[in-house]
C-alpha cells in the first residue's frame, strides 16, 4: 500500500482520536461499573430506556443538520471561507432551537404516558422526565461535534464526542456514591454530564471556527440546508434505530434487568470497534474533500487504507473477548451480568464484520449518496425490527443480539455492493486476499 500524505494524515488523526476514544471508553466503563455495583441492573436498564427516548427525540431535534454542517464545513473550510461557515451555522442554530425546546416540553409533560403506554413500566416515569431536560444540550453537542470534525479539529472533536461526557458522568457518579446514593442518581449524572459537555462544545466551536471574527456570507437558504439535512436525518435516524431498536423492543417485551444486562453486553462488545470511530473521525472530512474535487481514485485509496487500519486494530480486542467472555462480564460488572456472555459474542461478530467494511457509511454520506443510503438503512432497520419481534420472545437477549447482527450485515453488505457498482470502490477489507480495484467516475451524477 502506498504510504502517501493522505494515509499519514489518516494515521496521525486516528491516533489522536484513538487516545480520546480509549479514555472515553475507560470512563464509560467506570461509570457503568459504578451504576451496576451500587444501583443494580434494574437502574441501568431504566437509564438506558430513558436515554433512547431522549436520543430519538434528539434525532428529530437536529433533523440531520449536524451531518449537513460536517459536510458543508469540510467543503468550505478548505477554501478558508469562514463567513460561509458562519452563515450556515447560525441558520442551523435558528432552526434547531425552537424544535428542540418544543420536544423537551412534550417529553417532560407526557413522560408518564410514554412510560406506561409504550413500555408498560410506570417506574420509568421519573427517569424519562429527568432525561427530557437534556434533549437540547444533546442536540447542540451533535452540532458542535460535527462542526469541529468538518474543520478537521480532530483532537477537539474526539475529546468532545468520546471523552468529556463520560468523564463528567464518572465524576458525578463517584460523588453520588460517596455522598448521596439517591436511586435516580444515574439519570441525574447523565443529564449533568450532557449540560457540561454542551458548554465545553460551545467554547471549543467558537474558538476553533473563528466565526466571531468574521461576518456572515450568504451561502445557503434555510430551505437549501434542509434539502441536504432532511435526507441525512432519515438515513441517520434509521441507523440509530437499527442500533437501538433491539434495546427498545427488549424494554417493551422484557424486564428492565434484561435491558441492563444487554446494554452491558453491547458496551463491552464495542471494544471490537474501538478504532473504527477514531479512523472515521478523520476519514469522513477527507471523503467530502476528495468528492468535492472529483478525486475518485483518491476516494478508493483512502477507503482501502482506512478499512485495513480499522480491521487489524480490531482483532486483538475480538480475540480477548472470545477467549474470556464470561470472566469479563462477571469480574468487571458483577455475577448477574455473566448470562450476557453469549449475546456479547454475537454482538462482537457483528462488530468485526462492521470493522471489515470500515468507513462505508461515512463514504456514502460524504459523497452525496444519502438517498441510496437511506433506502439501504430502511431495509436494514426493517430486518432488525422483524427479527427482534420474532426472536426476543423465544431467545431473550440472545435473540436481540442475533437481530442486531443481521441488521449490521445487511446495512454494510448492501452499502459495499452499491459503492462498488457506482464508483468501482470495494469498501470491504478481505484479510490475506489481494484485490485490485480502481475507482471510476459514477455513471450518474444524481440519484
Amino acid at each position: 500500500m502506498k504510504f502517501d500524505l493522505d494515509f499519514k494524515e489518516l494515521v496521525r488523526g486516528s491516533g489522536a482520536s484513538f487516545t480520546f476514544r480509549i479514555a472515553g471508553m475507560l470512563f464509560g466503563y467506570i461509570s457503568t461499573m459504578l451504576m451496576t455495583r451500587f444501583f443494580g441492573a434494574d437502574a441501568l436498564g431504566c437509564l438506558m430506556i430513558a436515554s433512547i427516548v431522549v436520543e430519538i427525540s434528539g434525532i428529530f431535534g437536529r433533523f440531520g443538520t449536524n451531518i449537513a454542517l460536517l459536510r458543508l464545513t469540510a467543503e468550505h473550510y478548505a477554501g478558508n471561507q469562514i463567513g460561509r461557515i458562519r452563515d450556515i451555522y447560525l441558520k442551523i442554530i435558528s432552526m434547531i432551537t425552537p424544535v428542540s425546546l418544543l420536544l423537551t416540553t412534550a417529553i417532560f409533560m407526557f413522560s408518564r404516558e410514554i412510560a406506561v403506554i409504550c413500555f408498560g413500566k410506570e417506574q420509568l416515569t421519573p427517569y424519562i422526565r429527568i432525561a427530557a431536560l437534556m434533549i437540547f444540550p444533546v442536540v447542540l453537542n451533535f452540532i458542535h461535534q460535527e462542526g469541529l470534525r468538518g474543520l478537521k479539529k480532530i483532537n477537539d472533536y474526539s475529546f468532545l464526542k468520546f471523552t468529556v461526557e463520560n468523564l463528567l458522568m464518572t465524576l458525578v457518579l463517584a460523588a453520588a456514591v460517596l455522598f448521596c446514593r439517591n436511586e435516580y442518581m444515574p439519570v441525574i449524572s447523565y443529564v449533568s454530564a450532557s449540560f457540561g459537555a454542551c458548554l465545553i462544545g460551545i467554547i471549543l466551536w467558537v474558538l476553533r471556527s473563528r466565526i466571531l471574527s468574521t461576518g456572515s456570507i450568504e451561502t445557503y437558504s434555510r430551505s437549501g440546508i434542509l434539502g441536504i439535512a432532511l435526507p441525512l436525518m432519515l438515513a441517520n435516524s434509521l441507523v440509530f434505530l437499527m442500533g437501538s431498536i433491539d434495546t427498545l423492543i427488549l424494554g417493551i417485551l422484557g424486564s428492565t434487568k434484561d435491558v441492563g444486562i444487554y446494554s452491558v453486553a453491547i458496551k463491552v462488545s464495542r471494544l471490537v470497534s474501538i478504532t473504527q470511530m477514531a479512523v472515521n473521525s478523520i476519514s469522513a472530512p477527507k471523503f467530502a474533500e476528495m468528492h468535492a474535487r472529483g478525486d475518485i481514485s483518491g476516494l478508493d485509496r483512502i477507503t482501502r487504507q482506512s478499512n485495513l487500519l480499522i480491521f487489524w486494530t480490531s482483532v486483538p480486542a475480538l480475540l480477548f473477548l472470545v477467549l474470556f467472555p464470561g470472566f469479563t462480564l462477571d469480574y468487571f460488572f458483577g455475577s448477574e451480568f455473566r448470562i450476557g456472555a453469549a449475546a456479547m459474542l454475537i454482538l462482537c461478530t457483528g462488530n468485526i464484520f462492521d470493522a471489515a467494511t470500515g468507513s462505508v457509511i461515512s463514504l456514502m454520506q460524504m459523497t452525496g449518496r444519502q438517498v441510496a443510503f437511506q433506502n439501504i438503512a430502511f431495509l436494514a432497520t426493517a430486518v432488525n425490527v422483524i427479527l427482534n419481534w420474532l426472536l426476543i420472545p423465544a431467545f431473550g437477549i440472545n435473540g436481540a443480539a442475533l437481530a442486531n447482527f443481521s441488521s449490521i450485515v445487511t446495512l454494510n453488505l448492501c452499502s459495499v455492493i452499491y459503492l462498488y457498482r457506482k464508483y468501482g470502490i470495494l469498501s470491504i477489507y478481505l484479510p490475506f486476499i489481494k484485490v485490485g480495484v480502481k475507482g471510476r467516475s459514477p455513471a450518474r451524477k444524481n440519484e
